[in-house]
């Protein structure tokens, strides 16, 4: 079995980095430097046909990373976020993909992209936690878990198997439900993305910051879903929390912060 490649399309909360109209540390540094420092808003693709999210900087982030969206074929959705839910850009869907779009995601989201312009050429999958999708084409299993994120709203993680090899795709959450956790029991995870929000701190709200990342994975340890092999790479950043990505590398270390157009293999 082939490892597949999983690409950090972006890696910054709602507003990215650097903010508009902002003229904090974390976007002014951003602007002077460049580089890691500069995020656009979180998603993932995993390989050439499979994404998770498609925000307002899709069709810049596929353009910046060289990843085109040509071979899309199926999209799986966090929650309705207009940082990770941005139907607009799927417009063009109907006109140029040549077999339907697939598209995964809460009973809110289908319902708000049902309603929307964009929703031409796509087949809707309703997914509830403890829901699994199987992509043969991939050899790729998707299961979606509970998010501690929006009241009023199912928010999805998702937890992504490659033969014996997973990722868990942990952002827009605060530490994990019970259910979430249970789910997660004695399934090794190799690489593991958390929500740092709030950089050195914590304030809720459905998000995390670095204590409570170190926090969560202590609990993943413990259940069998980590263990010091485990990768763990903070990201979703607010530019008002966080520093500079050298910074947050030195000390977040044995954790590795997310940067946009990072990949791993899996």
């Amino acid at each position: 079995m082939n490892p597949i490649t999983l690409t950090v399309l972006g890696s910054a909360a709602s507003e990215g980095v650097p903010c508009a109209f902002c003229d904090c540390p974390a976007c002014a540094g951003a602007r002077r430097h460049g580089g890691r420092d500069v995020r656009s808003r979180t998603a993932y693709a995993v390989g050439s046909d499979v994404r998770i999210d498609f925000g307002p900087d899709a069709v810049w982030q596929s353009v910046r990373l060289a990843s085109p969206l040509t071979g899309l074929r199926h999209l799986f959705f966090t929650h309705s976020h207009e940082d990770h839910f941005y139907p607009d850009d799927l417009f063009p869907v109907w006109r140029f993909l040549k077999t339907p779009l697939q598209v995964y995601g809460s009973r809110t989201v289908l319902a708000k992209l049902a309603g929307h312009r964009s929703y031409q050429n796509m087949v809707l999958h309703e997914l509830c936690p403890g829901d699994a999708v199987d992509l043969p084409e991939s050899d790729l299993h998707v299961t979606a878990l509970a998010a501690d994120h929006i009241p009023g709203e199912t928010a999805l993680l998702y937890l992504l198997e490659h033969g014996k090899n997973r990722v868990l795709i942990g952002n827009d959450s605060n530490l994990f439900p019970e259910p979430t956790l249970e789910a997660l029991r004695g399934k090794m995870c190799r690489h593991i993305f958390l929500d740092c929000t709030w950089g050195d701190t914590d304030q809720g709200y459905g998000h995390m910051g670095y204590p409570n990342n170190v926090r969560l994975v202590e609990k993943l340890r413990d259940i069998g879903a980590a263990d010091g092999d485990t990768r763990v790479y903070p990201t979703h950043f607010c530019h008002e929390y966080i520093r500079s990505h050298e910074e947050m590398a030195r000390s977040y270390e044995p954790f590795i912060p997310a940067y946009d157009g990072m990949k791993i293999e899996f």
